[in-house]
């Protein structure tokens, strides 16, 4: 049974890498597919054999060049405004730009299923002006639709029970949605006025997932929020998780210091959001110094200075620029955390208790469901304290109910491939059986 399958994913490594992984798979399962996102990435794409479509109409940009293409987003500190800006001149422009683009190749192609990640803002024209293919939405980032039994996505609230508690929800989702994001539904609204359409439906947030045939969250119900009113369109598959790792890796020399019998401590801020060390890594390392700890980080694209590797060789500090998750996370017994969704999850997965610092981005719900799930601490502060950080580590050591329950989940995750699942799935959808028969996890 091979099928057609178009690929659209929002530009940028974290929304592309999984994405791509489950196209390699899909093209294993002898469908064709092809692949829509910035010319950036077409080399990692086109080395796997499959055809790849660069954007026409949209903008050229990618997750990590933000900076370059959009330099006033980084001259904005408060975090609001920032997100504000982001949306009004980044995100939803791409209205235009990503629907005609996909118009075209659908055309040509004539796909039999699209699949999609959370940020590709075409869905909503696309199946507006009639689309017939089924789309998929691939959920890699923390399930962020609008819910009555959860605070509005981006305050990290983790939820409360109760009447009470719903009517407040109920009041911040609203006030959220039509007093501090107005401007922004509004800002949509006009992108889809110039695609000849009528205004949004929903929120804006919310309609890439409520737009999708079928949406596949990336996780297991025990790391999200309970929501009675999920849409049915929602199912949980498991994180993506890459099962097949094949080792090609060279180990730094100090590897061998892994065995050594100490507690291995990873700290981590990320690929990109990694240019000031103060936010993470320098308390962390401070935090631990005293501590009989192998302390490993991983450098990203961060350059370190003279000084700063002075004070990583002068605390013993073992590091490389970047490694496997699968290679490192098998040693690891506590990572202090960006808390990016994808590493996270990885982290769990490998039975790795969590340290959540996370400010930025999505980041900080991330840590409030790290809080939640109880398999970490969330230390949500920006400006961090060495001794909190330390603090938290003997907090983690001294509860077994923290390692119990990060087993429990890590379970539940090893029985929940994400990709194996969504492949499933997919493949049924292709063969038009109907998606409500799927109850996975």
């Amino acid at each position: 049974m091979m099928k057609k399958i178009l690929f659209a994913i929002w530009p940028a490594l974290g929304h592309v890498r999984p994405a791509l992984e489950l196209a390699k798979r899909l093209k294993q399962e002898n469908h064709e597919v092809i692949f829509y996102t910035s010319k950036a990435y077409s080399n990692k794409i086109e080395k796997e054999g499959i055809r790849f479509y660069p954007f026409d109409n949209q903008k050229e940009f990618t997750g990590e060049t933000l900076n370059e293409v959009f330099p006033e987003y980084f001259k904005i500190n408060k975090a609001i405004d920032k997100f504000r800006w982001g949306v009004d001149n980044i995100i939803a422009p791409t209205l235009i730009g990503f629907t005609k683009d996909l118009e075209k190749i659908i055309e040509v192609e004539k796909p039999d299923l699209m699949v999609v990640d959370p940020t590709m803002t075409a869905v909503v024209p696309l199946k507006r002006k009639g689309i017939k293919i089924p789309i998929v939405g691939l959920g890699i980032l923390p399930l962020s639709v609008t819910s009555k039994n959860t605070a509005p996505f981006g305050l990290a609230k983790v939820p409360k029970k109760g009447l009470i508690n719903t009517i407040y929800y109920q009041f911040l989702n609203n006030y959220v949605q039509h007093i501090i994001f107005g401007k922004q539904q509004k800002t949509f609204d006009k992108y889809m006025k110039q695609l000849g359409l009528k205004q949004l439906e929903y929120f804006y947030l919310d309609s890439v997932q409520l737009y999708c045939d079928y949406y596949l969250q990336g996780t297991i119900k025990e790391f999200e929020y309970p929501r009675t009113d999920l849409s049915k369109n929602t199912k949980f598959v498991g994180p993506f998780i890459n099962d097949t790792y094949q080792n090609n890796y060279s180990h730094p020399i100090w590897w061998k210091e892994l065995y050594n019998g100490k507690q291995n401590i990873l700290l981590t801020q990320g690929t990109l959001d990694n240019n000031d060390f103060d936010n993470i890594i320098l308390p962390s390392i401070e935090a631990f110094k005293n501590e009989k700890v192998n302390i490993i980080v991983t450098t990203g694209n961060h350059e370190l200075s003279s000084n700063e590797r002075k004070l990583f060789d002068d605390a013993g500090v073992l590091y490389d620029k970047f490694i496997p998750y699968e290679e490192l996370l098998p040693f690891i017994d506590v990572m202090v955390t960006n808390s990016g969704y994808g590493g996270v999850q990885q982290a769990i997965f490998y039975e790795v208790l969590l340290i959540s610092l996370g400010t930025s981005e999505d980041k900080p719900e991330v840590g409030a469901r790290i809080k939640y799930s109880n398999v970490g601490i969330n230390i949500s502060e920006f400006k961090l304290s060495p001794h909190k950080i330390n603090e938290a580590y003997h907090t983690l050591e001294n509860s077994k109910v923290y390692t119990e329950q990060l087993v429990k989940l890590s379970n539940q995750m090893k029985q929940n491939n994400g990709y194996s699942n969504s492949i499933l799935i997919i493949n049924s959808i292709l063969r038009g059986e109907k998606y409500e028969k799927f109850d996975i996890n």
